[in-house]
């Protein structure tokens, strides 16, 4: 059995499919997202690092919200998706305008868009990562108290209560992160920090 659907280009204002090349994203949404599709695919997503549960490690992550729901993706997998192009395997720079294609997936809907990036982007990449994973210093942030107590809640809901269901946390909106391949570095630290 086989399946497909036709876009036309027109509908992408900015973003013309002849341009793309290399890998797109693609994102498996919860059902909830269906309804606003439209609302999340013309995003740029808000770039941001987050903690895990505990407060002792902190990741770099691309986010996306609508008025009810959000989910976060690390940031990596958006760099990766740039440079999957082999043109910059081992370059430090991009082009002007370099797309990042997405396909989003949610219910029996698929959207598709993306961005552009530029070297000012990966700026913004560098400035988010220095301030996570290795170079996090969670004692710089927070007290003692707050520590303790995030471990209690920690030991309750686990260090990623997030990750591929829906989390109620005590602020903020509902989140999900979705999970990256397996493959993935920073899946892999994650899949670290979960073991222990």
């Amino acid at each position: 059995m086989a399946a497909g659907f036709i876009i036309n280009t027109g509908q992408l204002p900015g973003l013309k499919l002849e341009e793309l090349r290399g890998t797109a994203l693609v994102l498996s949404l919860p059902a909830v997202f269906e309804p606003v599709l439209p609302e999340v695919i013309s995003q740029e997503p808000h770039y941001m690092n987050t903690t895990t549960l505990d407060l002792m490690h902190c990741l770099s992550v691309a986010r996306w919200s609508t008025e009810k729901y959000e989910f976060k993706i690390l940031l990596n997998a958006l760099y990766d998706t740039v440079t999957s192009d082999a043109r910059y395997e081992h370059e430090f720079h991009l082009d002007p305008a370099t797309p990042i294609p997405i396909v989003m997936l949610a219910g029996d809907s698929v959207a598709i868009g993306g961005f552009y990036v530029d070297d000012d982007w990966l700026c913004v990449l560098q400035g988010q990562g220095a301030g996570a994973g290795s170079n996090w210093r969670p004692f710089l942030h927070y007290d003692e108290i707050d520590i303790a107590q995030a471990s209690v809640e920690a030991k309750k809901h686990g260090l990623f209560p997030w990750e591929g269901k829906f989390w109620h946390g005590l602020i903020g909106l509902p989140v999900i992160n979705l999970r990256p391949p397996l493959s993935h570095p920073q899946a892999e630290f994650a899949e670290r920090t979960h073991a222990g």
